[in-house]
């Protein structure tokens, strides 16, 4: 437990105590006569009976990547909850990491919010600017208007990068989000073991850096600490208020990091290679019902190897990477077990809805044919042509650990994202754009199984209030509110063959476009640059039409045979594209990589005076 809160605690111990104390004398007081007149200001009060909310989001993790979707890799905790509640199967996001933020903390499209890219590489444009505006006020910022205790743990990836130092401003930090209590870190990833944190608006050292044991600091752990601490005190302090917690740990975000411990549990389990994982993975989803029975594996991307293909030395470096991801993963699925462990000690479990959309986009594919021991260099190191295969059998027993900050090839990212195309990133196929999603909430959900109407990212806040009886506001602070682009899917809790409310989506990062419609998905043509060794959209190709209703893996392209629907849907995606201020399309990153092109305090010409700190 931090000191600020064991100081909280000692704080609020004392009241009860005083309370106590006096308690007696004021109820005979009270008895003699009538209440005085309050002369304090009225409290927002939630409705009566609204449901405890916990929104679990993790980070770059494929759709067949856990045990609760058909993957190899164990999570018992998020299987616990789909038991006792309903799978998602066709739950979409953006692709990238801070766009899907965006969209599930606003309610949303990412574009409509600044968001049409990651902080990091904002330009001057509306969709793309990375600040999320006044009129589109977050679930955070809601739900504490409407009475309830907020708090949010882990990744923050939609801080302005040029307001992301310690002077601010913190409008778009974790607590001008709308949060009562932020730990965590900004930006796209940290170390697992020495990383990055912040609490509130206070930059904060980690305890000490962990030595790559279980007994050492590891990150995960501690945001389940301190969300556990923040748990108790909400309990004993406002029982009577309900509580929105949002809880997005980096994992598995690269660097891809675990305890020594946990990797060793994993030693030996990938060594039949991705083509095999896909293949057991596909024959699991469709045994449990995740997928039709007639679902096809979407083929590799080109230029990715068949696993027999590689040097014993490839197989064995390519295993470690994946034995690190599957630890990271099952290491933060105990660290959320943890958490969900407390909730029932308190007796909170049963009116608290858990929303656990496992991935903010498909596993990444960023890691390119061979993956690379420091996730930071690299592509730069690969196109100097470095020997990156020799560096990493050198340090093989080190992957993983503190002195190493790896990213796994892509043949892994296709293997967990089966059975669909491609992976994080390429928004225009369903391995960037395909998460599962669980909701469990055992005193109102009491249907089990799993729902396969097509629902959004975007639909995660309007849902959350529906649940909870609070209106979306027409207006927040003064400010009038932009109208959710997301839609309830309340409905499904109880009608699990319902149409899909949510009928029409778009797709669009880095150029990758793509829209969703009615069954139907239109999507830009790919191409693999192998000299950046990454899908790059192809806008000199025609654009290619999907039946998902019958081909739920998105296989076959069926453009020629439905001129006429290419053509209504392409029109669609004009209107959607202009309405949430998309287009132009950028096909490249190069100019948003510049110096200069976002209002950076020390990119700013002139002298800058760094002083040390006393």
């Amino acid at each position: 437990m931090s000191a600020k809160i064991r100081q909280a605690a000692r704080c609020a111990l004392l009241a009860s105590s005083v309370l106590l104390a006096f308690g007696a004398q004021a109820s005979a007081e009270q008895a003699a006569g009538p209440a005085p007149s309050s002369g304090f200001p009225a409290v927002a009060t939630a409705p009566k009976g609204a449901p405890n909310v916990l929104i679990i989001l993790t980070d770059d993790v494929g759709f067949a990547a856990s045990s609760t979707f058909g993957g190899a890799i164990p999570t018992p905790n998020l299987d616990r909850l789909a038991a006792n509640g309903l799978v998602y199967n066709n739950f979409n996001t953006t692709a990238i990491c801070s766009s899907s933020r965006a969209a599930l903390l606003t309610g949303r499209n990412h574009h409509a919010v600044g968001f049409g890219t990651v902080s990091d590489l904002a330009r001057p444009e509306p969709g793309y600017n990375s600040i999320i505006p006044k009129s589109a006020g977050t679930i955070g910022q809601v739900l504490s208007a409407a009475g309830y205790d907020t708090a949010m743990f882990g990744k923050n990836h939609n801080v302005p990068t040029w307001q992301s130092g310690p002077m601010g401003p913190f409008d778009q930090w974790g607590n001008g989000l709308g949060f009562g209590y932020f730990y965590g870190f900004n930006g796209g990833w940290t170390d697992q073991f020495e990383p990055q944190l912040i609490e509130n608006t206070r930059t904060i050292e980690p305890p000490e850096r962990g030595d790559g044991t279980e007994a050492g600091y590891v990150l995960d752990r501690d945001l389940a600490d301190h969300t556990i601490d923040w748990l108790l005190m909400q309990h004993s302090q406002n029982p009577a208020k309900p509580f929105l917690i949002y809880y997005a740990p980096g994992t598995a975000h690269a660097p891809l990091q675990a305890p020594a411990e946990w990797i060793a549990r994993f030693k030996g389990k990938f060594d039949s290679g991705w083509d095999a994982y896909r293949e057991a993975a596909l024959a699991r989803q469709k045994k449990l019902g995740l997928v039709p029975a007639d679902t096809k594996l979407a083929p590799m991307p080109e230029g990715t190897r068949p696993w027999n293909t590689l040097s014993a030395d490839e197989r064995k470096v390519a295993a470690r990477y994946m034995e690190v991801y599957a630890a990271m993963l099952s290491y933060c699925d105990a660290q959320i077990g943890r958490i969900l462990d407390t909730l029932k000690r308190t007796g909170e479990l049963d009116n608290t809805m858990v929303v656990f959309v496992e991935g903010d986009n498909g596993a990444s594919g960023e890691g390119g044919a061979i993956g690379g021991v420091n996730y930071a260099t690299r592509i730069s190191a690969a196109m100097q042509g470095g020997d990156e295969m020799a560096h990493a059998l050198g340090k093989l027993d080190d992957i993983g650990g503190p002195d190493s900050l790896p990213i796994g090839p892509v043949g892994w990212a296709s293997a967990l994202n089966t059975p669909f195309p491609y992976y994080k990133l390429v928004a225009s196929r369903l391995g960037g754009v395909r998460n599962g999603m669980v909701v469990s909430w055992p005193a109102r959900i009491t249907q089990r199984g799993v729902r396969s109407q097509f629902v959004d990212v975007n639909d995660v806040m309007p849902t959350v209030l529906d649940a909870a009886g609070v209106p979306a506001p027409e207006s927040l602070n003064g400010i009038a509110q932009q109208p959710f682009d997301g839609v309830s899917f309340a409905y499904s809790f109880t009608q699990p063959k319902a149409p899909s409310r949510h009928q029409t989506q778009y797709f669009e990062v880095f150029g990758h476009a793509g829209i969703y419609h009615d069954g139907w998905m239109l999507s830009e043509a790919v191409k693999v640059e192998l000299r950046l060794d990454a899908a790059m959209p192809d806008p000199a190709s025609a654009w290619q039409l999907y039946d998902l209703r019958h081909d739920w893996s998105q296989t076959t392209d069926v453009a020629a045979a439905h001129p006429d629907k290419v053509a209504e849907i392409k029109a669609l995606w004009e209107k959607e594209a202009s309405r949430n201020h998309v287009l132009p399309l950028q096909y490249s990153n190069f100019s948003s990589m510049l110096p200069g092109t976002r209002p950076e305090p020390l990119a700013e010409p002139g002298v800058h005076v760094l002083y040390p700190t006393q």
